[in-house]
């Protein structure tokens, strides 16, 4: 089993295995008005990993993780969704909403030329460097300094209980975990944990968490109107509305994808 297949599996696999985690503040409400979440969720920038040979009209069985629109050629996504993947053999669709037969897929469909890893290699972060370069703008990272306050809104087609993706694309407003919830969630899988990465929680009355298949898609600071990309999905203890789930933070990841665009664009 190789290290990147073995994360995966704990991705998964931690869903399980302490679900009602305690310490959690019941007292957390909702701050993003409905319109906005509603904005978050249809953000272009927004994509889907799928296997190359996936048919054009039904997504679903082939969608291995989520990411996000960076840069012209880039698709940022969780480091353990690829593995030992070829690149030949993935596409990624920016800008889809439904992913199933049950509608129409629509999305920009591209082809993946390459894939760049972030160091140290327990940083769950990779680039897919795509064949062409997209038609959508990429979407701006957030800058300020972190607060762990939000509002911020997870985006993805993860499981919601009745099969391991889902049709259409969720969203989860989250906040801050309490310490004692995150300090719990760390001694959980201590290889995966980071400093890097933002422990977070849904807020009150959320009917969902993020979950499996939502792995590399996007975490939104929303400010207004003005949606930017806080944050990335990588692992967590649980599905459940009071487990916690870890997040790494984009400002930290700045500094390799300044790099890594000016590398693509110096391979032409």
């Amino acid at each position: 089993m190789t290290r990147s297949r073995a994360l995966a599996m704990v991705v998964v696999v931690l869903a399980g295995l302490v679900a009602g985690c305690s310490g959690v503040d019941s007292n957390r409400q909702p701050s993003v008005p409905p319109d906005a979440v509603e904005k978050a969720a249809s953000s272009p920038q927004v994509a889907v990993v799928v296997n190359a040979s996936a048919p054009r009209d039904d997504l679903l069985g082939s969608a291995k993780c989520g990411g996000t629109l960076v840069g012209p050629s880039m698709v940022l996504t969780a480091r353990h969704c690829i593995g030992d993947l070829n690149p030949a053999k993935l596409d990624v669709v920016i800008g889809v909403e439904n992913i199933c037969r049950t509608a129409e897929v629509r999305g920009e469909r591209i082809r993946v030329s390459a894939v760049k890893t972030a160091q140290p290699d327990t940083l769950d972060a990779a680039v897919l460097v795509l064949s062409q370069p997209a038609k959508t703008p990429p979407l701006a990272v957030f800058t300020a300094p972190e607060k762990e306050t939000g509002p911020y809104v997870a985006v993805g087609w993860g499981s919601t209980g009745r099969s391991p993706t889902s049709c259409h694309r969720q969203t989860v407003e989250l906040t801050a975990g309490a310490h004692d919830a995150c300090e719990s969630g760390r001694k959980t899988a201590p290889r995966w944990a980071s400093s890097t990465q933002f422990c977070g929680v849904p807020v009150a009355g959320a009917d969902r968490n993020t979950c499996s298949g939502d792995s590399g898609g996007p975490v939104l600071h929303l400010d207004g109107d003005t949606a930017t990309l806080f944050a990335m999905v990588n692992w967590g203890t649980g599905c459940g509305v009071r487990d916690v789930g870890f997040y790494t933070r984009l400002d930290n990841l700045r500094p390799w994808l300044a790099a890594t665009e000016k590398l693509i664009a110096a391979q032409g």
